[in-house]
């Protein structure tokens, strides 16, 4: 790790200055005022901290266009290389990452992040079960800030959000979660004894391959006029890499056709790779004998519980937007779903409110499709209709040209009505909110059932008369939760 300032090298001062500098050889941010040796050259830096670049230096080298007491003397073309600072970085997190990596571990770390001539480069390793990827969001100033317009009595505000990213597997195909039939295609001697069912993604990517490659957009309009109005929110997003790069495997909605793209054909309208979703709701603000009433009808979230990593509670009366929250560059706006509902709020004095939501329209979480890296299993989502019965010596393909295949029935769906909430929240001055809740819904979360063969065998190769054994998903109702939560 390097150090560098302007005084000869002595103790560290106990407050270091504030302002970041970047080391030339590593790209290491240090916020000493000292100058000291560089770990990785044992050479000394000469101070720069007062350099700035000029505006026609930004197109080239930082380090390269900078006065000789800017320089490295032990740094290389490639060490002074920006970018190549920022994929060593990137490749040294997963590397720190992948060494407290344990097998079914899931979850998101972020390793580093880094500024270079300006444009900020996002490096944070993403660990899905035992693998791990690598996620680069790059390109200067992606969130706009907020406006406002006036037009008479109307106001409209808006804010975006604008990212273009992609996620880099960083580790091998790993042989203990692939079958032995289906590693044999990817070059995979694989031993794992069953799971023919979730290896999709697996069997897809290997290290240094692209997972996703992805250009999207959240934006927000707010238009009111006196005490109503109406709130949008729109986004759209293109995965590159899902559209248009062929994989070695394939999944159930391309027939598993190997070294062709994936398909996303039968999925739902947020699962595919390419698309676009819009969401609408009113409001009103109401004086309602002195107390303040606000209604909202329509497309919205209910916010009641704390987003968390741990599923359950309150917050899972929102469904969940995976594929979203899986895309490089994710932000909370995009990651809930909208249910379409009735909530209102009355304000009993300045301290208490009383709460009360229904839910006039089912909406299930979103999970990512088959054959994409982030998906959890081959056979749930939409468009990925089958189970596989054949032993892990035979292929996917293999054993849908034998019949060795367990068809999706009919998917059990939800009533729309009987989903509703109430809730109590008092503030306590110099202390937070408390709040009181109580929800009935049904569950956002699909739950994998079986129907009985009503042949004279259970399975028949085939399926020739349509009697065998078939699966299908439902979501269980009236799911009821009460909650106590705090907020500072």
């Amino acid at each position: 790790m390097c150090r560098m300032g302007s005084f000869p090298a002595r103790r560290i001062p106990e407050n270091p200055s504030p302002f970041p500098f970047p080391c030339p050889c590593t790209g290491a941010l240090e916020r000493s005022n000292r100058r000291s040796h560089c770990k990785k050259t044992s050479k000394q830096h000469r101070p720069f901290r007062r350099y700035r670049p000029k505006e026609q230096d930004v197109k080239e080298t930082f380090i390269d266009k900078a006065p000789d007491r800017a320089r490295c003397h032990g740094c290389t073309p490639a060490d002074r290389d920006p970018a190549a600072q920022a994929i060593r970085a990137v490749a040294q997190g997963a590397a720190r990452a992948s060494t407290t990596t344990a097998s079914g571990v899931r979850g998101q770390w972020r390793a580093s992040s880094i500024r270079i001539l300006g444009t900020a480069v996002l490096a944070h390793t993403c660990l899905m079960g035992a693998v791990q990827a690598a996620e680069l969001t790059a390109g200067g100033p992606g969130v706009a800030k907020p406006k406002e317009f006036q037009f008479g009595e109307v106001t409209v505000r808006t804010k975006g959000t604008m990212t273009y990213g992609t996620i880099i597997r960083a580790d091998d195909r790993n042989p203990e979660l692939v079958p032995y039939g289906n590693g044999v295609a990817v070059g995979v001697n694989g031993t794992a004894r069953g799971g023919t069912n979730n290896d999709d993604g697996e069997l897809n990517y290997g290290r240094g391959d692209h997972t996703s490659t992805v250009l999207k957009a959240v934006l927000d309009a707010d238009l009111k006029y006196r005490n109503l109005g109406m709130f949008v929110r729109v986004k759209a997003w293109h995965d590159f890499d899902l559209e248009d790069d062929s994989v070695p495997h394939g999944n159930a909605a391309n027939g598993y056709a190997p070294d062709k793209n994936l398909s996303d054909k039968g999925f739902s309208r947020l699962g595919r790779f390419s698309g676009a979703d819009l969401r609408a709701n009113v409001y009103g603000n109401f004086d309602l004998d002195g107390k303040s009433l606000l209604t909202r009808i329509g497309y919205q979230t209910i916010d009641w519980g704390s987003p968390g990593t741990i599923l359950g509670g309150l917050e899972q009366i929102n469904p969940i937007d995976n594929p979203a929250r899986l895309r490089a560059g994710a932000v909370p706006e995009e990651t809930r779903i909208p249910i379409p509902a009735v909530f209102a709020r009355l304000g009993l004095n300045k301290n208490t409110n009383v709460e009360a939501f229904y839910q006039f329209g089912f909406r299930p979480s979103e999970l990512a499709g088959c054959g994409t890296f982030g998906a959890f299993v081959d056979y749930a989502t939409a468009g990925c209709n089958q189970v596989f019965v054949a032993p892990v010596t035979v292929s996917d393909a293999q054993a849908e040209d034998l019949g060795l295949v367990v068809k999706r029935g009919a998917d059990g769906d939800p009533s729309d009505g009987g989903q509703y909430g109430v809730g109590v929240t008092y503030l306590a001055e110099n202390l937070g909110q408390f709040g009181a809740y109580f929800a009935n819904y049904h569950s956002r979360r699909l739950a994998v059932s079986v129907l009985k063969s009503s042949g004279t065998a259970p399975f028949i190769p085939g399926d020739p008369n349509g009697e065998n054994v078939q699966y299908f998903v439902e979501y269980p109702e009236d799911v009821k939760v009460w909650g106590l939560n705090f907020k500072t």
